[in-house]
């Protein structure tokens, strides 16, 4: 080879390489801290057993593009076995209990690095039970309120109205002006024979009517297939943390649950939209529960379901020790809590808007929990993998190298003839 030619190619080589680094290096946000207009914060938190034992809560700073599973690095240490989480925090899953994780309320359907995150997501892990609480449920998490009506799944809000019995009505205001303080955008009211289907099926409704209604009762059915409280004829039943039934309660009682909408097209683990179940045995049990809901105190941040009696509030599931009562109003008027601690419920009032826009995918085999197969930490390999578009302009430098030093010894085999010629 001409030694012009093998310069040429060494540079052209070289300079492919340089293509192939600049573009496949680690995001810089691993290293140094990027302007804040291109980062986000999102709250993570983590709890065992449905939010009664605090494990981690924090606020991470992360870049635009990160995944659930990104912005759970920052917030716990965790351990991977190949693709499965095997432990949080240094607690790990077994065959009975595992991580699950939520999304502003809502049990994910894809793993932890397959959520692309977006500003103002709450990402919530707790660690309990699947034998019983198995896929279907809890499919929500009550202490997320007003999630998932502010930020949605995936950037995505479905519409929210509050659906009420005639009788109801003024609880049903109550909580639509607390929606609207909160921040949820356009709550509508509505009377529970006004609800057409397309709404039924699309929006995140709060219905507020007694048990023997059936709106309430389509929603029941589900509570008692894997929620920790359901109603059972005459009495709101309680379970304890793998499923058992517990205590039981009677007349003057409400239920506060929350699921994933039974009524989606797409199934009831669809994440997109959110039913409230805001009922009792009888009128005074549904405006307790009501009132707990309109004037909800931090302090049932991380709740799941609840009982709600005069003068006190039963969280679900029950624990082995029994009962955990917390003594609220729940006969005067809600009391309102401040609209900046809305934080502390679990919403992330920082709204900034990333200025690279990204945006959102469905694996039905996929689940919030933690420990089912999922991408591997994104270590250095992982991240570049991201970027394999940089081998075509690298690829792209070597063909066009090859094509001109073929040109080149093709000109200078025509001109050898030429000059012997003239010789």
């Amino acid at each position: 080879m001409i030694r012009s030619d093998r310069r040429l190619l060494r540079a052209g080589a070289a300079l492919a390489l340089l293509v192939l680094l600049c573009s496949t290096a680690l995001p810089v946000e691993a290293f140094v801290q990027l302007p804040s207009k291109e980062r986000m914060q999102v709250h993570v938190t983590g709890a065992k057993n449905f939010g009664s034992e605090v494990v981690f809560d924090k606020v991470v700073s992360t870049g635009v593009n990160s995944t659930a599973g990104d912005a759970l690095e920052q917030a716990a240490e965790i351990d991977l076995s190949g693709d499965y989480i095997e432990s949080i925090a240094g607690i790990k899953g077994n065959q009975q209990v595992y991580w699950f994780y939520y999304i502003n309320g809502l049990m994910s359907k894809v793993f932890a690095y397959g959520y692309k995150l977006q500003p103002g997501d709450v990402e919530t892990w707790d660690f309990h039970d699947w034998t019983f609480y198995s896929m279907g449920g809890p499919s929500a998490v009550l202490g997320a309120f007003p999630e998932p009506c502010l930020h949605g799944y995936r950037g995505k809000v479905a519409p929210t109205a509050v659906v009420y019995a005639p009788e109801f009505a003024a609880e049903a205001r109550q909580l639509r002006d607390r929606l609207t303080a909160l921040g949820v955008a356009g709550v509508a009211l509505k009377d529970l024979n006004a609800l057409t289907d397309d709404e039924k099926q699309r929006d995140n409704l709060f219905i507020i009517a007694t048990a023997d209604q059936p709106l309430i009762a389509s929603v029941n059915q589900q509570l008692q297939a894997h929620e920790p409280a359901y109603i059972a004829g005459n009495q709101i039943r309680t379970r304890g943390l793998t499923g058992k039934d517990m205590q039981a309660y009677g007349a003057g009682y409400g239920l506060l649950d929350v699921i994933q909408s039974p009524w989606n097209p797409l199934g009831n683990w669809a994440c997109q939209n959110a039913v409230w179940a805001v009922t009792g045995l009888d009128a005074a049990g549904v405006r307790r529960a009501a009132r707990v809901l309109t004037g909800f105190p931090a302090e049932l941040s991380r709740s799941f379901a609840l009982v709600v009696g005069q003068g006190e509030v039963i969280r679900t599931p029950i624990p082995d020790g029994g009962p955990q009562k917390l003594a609220l109003n729940t006969e005067g008027e809600p009391a309102q809590q401040p609209v900046q601690q809305a934080a502390a419920l679990g919403v992330a009032q920082e709204k900034a808007t990333p200025v690279a826009t990204a945006g959102p995918a469905t694996a039905p085999a996929a689940s919030g929990l933690g420990g089912l197969p999922q991408p591997p930490a994104p270590a250095a390999g992982g991240r570049v993998a991201r970027y394999w578009w940089a081998l075509l302009p690298a690829a792209a430098i070597l063909i066009l190298l090859w094509w001109l030093i073929r040109r080149r010894r093709r000109q200078k085999a025509e001109e050898t003839p030429q000059e012997q010629e003239l010789i």
